[in-house]
């Protein structure tokens, strides 16, 4: 049961954190950048674009860069800069 619980508030901990705002907000920021010309393509020649140009976005040496580094900044995790574990650094 307490494993359970420690499970869940890691969970929490990581979901609903300012890490996975910034990481979205700037995952949403790139793509737009990186989609917005085939959606302008697909509006000017009346075609829907399909989902699989997701594949092809890494046709820029920029894209798998910045997604990289970004993902990087999101899995990075100091356990010692967090207020629940500077206790257990400090003992």
């Amino acid at each position: 049961m307490d494993k359970i619980k420690w499970i869940w508030n890691d969970t929490l901990h990581h979901f609903f954190s300012r890490r996975l705002l910034v990481f979205s907000i700037f995952q949403f920021g790139i793509l737009h950048y990186y989609i917005s010309p085939v959606k302008q393509y697909s509006i000017l020649a009346d075609y829907p674009a399909a989902p699989w140009i997701l594949p092809f976005l890494g046709h820029s040496i920029y894209f798998p860069f910045v997604f990289g580094i970004s993902v990087v900044y999101f899995y990075s995790d100091i356990p010692f800069m967090q207020r629940h574990e500077m206790n257990v650094m400090l003992r």
